[in-house]
């Protein structure tokens, strides 16, 4: 299996975990990507931050391993911000074995 078939496979998994009870055709993905979903079901925080943010570092998107948060700026649209938290989330199930922060650019 290639890394993209692998990473499809995981976001078919985490997709029905958020979706929980309802049908995956039912949701939206800001519905989908609520960030009290996501802190409820995944275990991580979403904090939207702005651009200059310390946290950010200059980038987009950046998974805190140790802390189990994922900054995402707020500035972007909500499909760029949906973009940004869902590679995030995809850093934290498919790289645990990577550094502990990554970082994200459009």
């Amino acid at each position: 299996m290639n890394p993209f078939d692998r990473a499809r496979l995981k976001a078919v998994e985490i997709r029905k975990t958020l979706a929980g009870a309802f049908l995956s055709d039912q949701l939206t993905s800001k519905q989908l990507l609520d960030t009290t979903t996501i802190e409820d079901e995944l275990d991580l925080v979403i904090a939207l931050l702005p651009p200059d943010h310390f946290n950010l570092a200059g980038a987009d998107g950046v998974l805190a391993r140790e802390k189990y948060t994922v900054y995402v700026r707020n500035d972007k649209s909500w499909h760029e911000t949906a973009y940004l938290i869902a590679h995030e989330i995809g850093h934290w199930f498919l790289d645990a074995d990577k550094p502990a922060i990554t970082v994200a650019h459009l």
